[in-house]
């Protein structure tokens, strides 16, 4: 704090003698330092892979409108333009939300660490939910619903059995449980992304659905190494060995 202090008021004194870029330089480095350090633990690759879905989202809609000019409604129907679509919106808001709590965790220890990361797991569960029905209310049904399922069950449980404050079996196995049931659920719309982009190779699907495929397959690659992490965490504050 002191260091930082004393930067400070280097880059104020000499924007006061007129050497403004140091200021503007010491405002940038911090910026990026701080962007850096949101993004890095679970917390930081769940928002990622959040705001990288739905910005691709977003631009597909755009580019795929047919009045250029209107970028405005064309932003609003995606992101509420029926009731599948404002499930879908709420859902990654709720998850953002919840990728905050689990950063937060990840800046505190005891007691603090384990109420934010069961805010986070309770927010991701109730996200799952809501995401799933707008995944039905888009007609994907087939996977959706196992996999919405399985994140749902296992984000929920590790909010109502967290590690670590539970004696005896409820402090390894239960936990540990419902963290691989979350790591599980990201497979199968791993797998049915998969399928259409090899669809897209062997000239089945659009271009368009190639390309959010692919997208979407960093995110989930992005999501379940938040997944590992919230694990590897939860051992080393439960103590437990695989």
């Amino acid at each position: 704090m002191i260091t930082f202090e004393k930067e400070l008021n280097s880059e104020i004194h000499g924007v006061e003698t007129g050497n403004q870029p140091f200021l503007a330089n010491f405002i940038v480095q911090n910026l990026f330092a701080g962007v850096a350090v949101r993004c890095s633990g679970p917390g930081g690759f769940y928002n990622i892979g959040n705001i990288v879905a739905l910005c691709t989202g977003l631009a597909v809609q755009i580019m795929s409108g047919t009045d250029q000019q209107n970028i405005l409604a064309s932003v609003g129907q995606y992101l509420f333009g029926n009731p599948a679509a404002g499930c879908l919106t709420l859902s990654m808001l709720i998850f953002m939300v919840g990728g905050e709590a689990y950063h937060r965790a990840g800046q505190t220890r005891g007691a603090d660490a384990v109420r934010f990361n069961r805010i986070g797991d309770f927010l991701a569960g109730i996200a799952a939910i809501v995401l799933t029905v707008a995944l039905i209310g888009f007609g994907e049904t087939q996977l959706a619903f196992l996999a919405g399922t399985m994140l749902a069950l296992g984000k929920l449980g590790t909010s109502i059995v967290p590690e670590g404050i539970y004696g005896g079996i409820a402090k390894a196995a239960v936990p540990k449980t419902f963290r691989l049931l979350v790591i599980a659920s990201r497979f199968p719309s791993l797998v049915a992304l998969t399928i259409t982009v090899v669809g897209f190779f062997e000239g089945r699907q659009h271009a368009t659905d190639g390309f959010v495929a692919v997208i979407m397959i960093g995110c989930y690659l992005l999501w379940l190494w938040a997944d590992c992490l919230l694990l590897m965490r939860a051992r080393k504050r439960a103590d437990f060995t695989c």
